[in-house]
């Protein structure tokens, strides 16, 4: 199996894929067959220009673990069990790493 074939029909999700790095992650693997949700912070509303390319979007916050529960469970509930994860959201932190308990 080539590379550019391992993607078809696997499920990914990409946090941070609204824009940037993560969009164009997401708009590769889409090209390779898989089935994409990506993830951003704002209203799903200001994302409708993405719509078309066939991703499943939706709000996600990574630094909040009920709204990372909530996605993986969408995204369950519409493709299946996730095979990929790209973790392509900023994220700032102004704590230890080793104090988060996620």
């Amino acid at each position: 199996m080539t590379k550019e074939l391992w993607h078809q029909g696997r499920v990914a999700i990409v946090t941070g894929g609204t824009a940037g790095i993560g969009l164009e992650i997401a708009r590769t693997l889409v090209a390779r067959g898989a089935k994409v949700a990506i993830g951003g912070r704002r209203n799903v509303e200001e994302y409708d220009s993405l719509s078309h390319e066939g991703f499943l979007i939706g709000q996600l916050n990574v630094c909040d673990s009920d709204s990372v529960r909530g996605f993986v469970d969408r995204v369950t509930a519409h493709y299946g069990k996730p095979d990929i994860l790209v973790n392509s959201a900023g994220v700032s932190v102004h704590h230890e790493v080793c104090d988060h308990s996620d």
